[in-house]
């Protein structure tokens, strides 16, 4: 691939990043006193979301309490204006045996339709646009933080993208009455969103979380070790810091390992200069054979069993079975003799002398004929 074209294959992600960080500082940073506005507006408008729900669906909660103490038999009874003004007035019975002294809340169903209050409307549009102004707000902090999380396996926007989620859920659960300011709070979760991600996506084969926690918990200890010895520590200096057994990290460094593509690119020099080929080519198998060792021995083979057929049958079989010849195992001389029924020094005549009749065949070159004579 070309340069240029590599250039052009990264430019729409650049001008993209780009693009979204000039959107986004358009919008001003908010005061601590902005924050805590925009948050009473969002929970009220979330309170009014929940009111209509439960109007337009035409249930409504009633509770009526009665004193402790107090003796009721046959039941009491409510009145309950449902909606805003003009709204329908349902009674409902509730129906007490014995002491009570706590709430009684009960659920109806109502019957007629609910008119539903334009006040509530209002209210939940306006959460809603609060909710917005906060985030856009807070955008910049997700940029911030997830820029610290780059070069971990996915891409800038990528973290952006999940930062911004874990951004929406600081919003929908920030408690302004607790005087923490909000981009405090919304760090936690937007590193919480990223830290999320980074475990469920990075990685071609997914690690469990827990796993990912403690990975990440050892590669500092790694960093520190690394500054204070000036160089990687062992996996028992890693133990000894970390708390962990010397098991448990080689396990975990073997799990971490990415895999690598056999076609990806990389320089080596294979005999004849460095040069750029597939990684594929640069792994040796070391269990296998030279292609020139594997013909030079099947050729080999090849002569001497012809070389062998000109000896007679027990002679040439006592050097196959001596020198595992023909892919068999070598055997010892007491073994063959136990074989052909021969002694130990019987064996090694044999083996002698066959030997000594194959050595002026293999110098001629002579591979056929009669059997080879004393």
């Amino acid at each position: 691939m070309t340069t240029a074209a590599s250039r052009s294959r990264r430019r729409p992600s650049i001008d993209s990043v780009g693009d979204y960080l000039n959107e986004i500082g358009r919008v001003p940073l908010l005061a601590k006193t902005d924050e805590i506005e925009l948050a009473r507006r969002i929970e009220v408008g979330l309170f009014a979301e929940e009111r209509l729900s439960r109007l337009r669906s035409g249930r409504v909660e009633v509770a009526g309490c009665v004193g402790a103490g107090a003796q009721v038999e046959g039941g009491f009874g409510f009145e309950v204006e449902v909606g805003g003004g003009g709204g329908a007035k349902v009674e409902v019975e509730v129906e007490v045996a014995g002491c009570v002294g706590v709430g009684v809340k009960v659920e109806v169903k109502v019957e007629v339709e609910v008119e539903v209050g334009e006040e509530l409307l209002w209210l939940a549009a306006d959460g809603r646009q609060a909710m917005n102004h906060l985030i856009c707000a807070n955008l910049r902090l997700v940029v911030s933080v997830a820029r610290h999380f780059a070069g971990r396996g996915l891409d800038l926007l990528d973290l952006i993208q999940e930062g911004n989620l874990g951004l929406i859920r600081a919003v929908e659960r920030f408690d302004h009455t607790r005087g923490f300011k909000f981009s405090t709070y919304a760090t936690w979760w937007i590193r919480q969103g990223i830290h999320r991600a980074l475990a469920d996506q990075a990685r071609t084969i997914r690690l469990p979380a827990h796993q990912v926690e403690v990975l990440n918990g050892l590669n500092q200890v790694q960093r520190r070790l690394r500054q204070r010895l000036g160089r990687d520590g062992t996996a028992a200096e890693l133990s000894e810091a970390s708390g962990l057994s010397t098991e448990q990290i080689v396990k975990l460094r073997n799990r971490a390992g990415q895999p690598r593509s056999i076609d990806a690119p990389v320089w080596a020099d294979l005999g004849s200069g460095l040069e750029n080929v597939p990684f594929g080519e640069t792994i040796s198998d070391a269990q296998a054979l030279d292609p020139c060792d594997v013909t030079s021995r099947t050729l080999m083979l090849e002569r001497l069993g012809r070389h062998l057929a000109l000896l007679p049958g027990r002679e040439a079989s006592v050097l196959v079975m001596r020198f595992g010849l023909g892919g068999q195992a070598r055997k010892a001389r007491r073994e063959i003799g136990a074989h052909f029924g021969v002694s130990y020094d019987r064996v090694r005549q044999i083996e002698l002398q066959a030997l000594a009749r194959l050595r002026p065949s293999l110098a001629s070159g002579r591979e056929s004929g009669e059997s080879v004579s004393a």
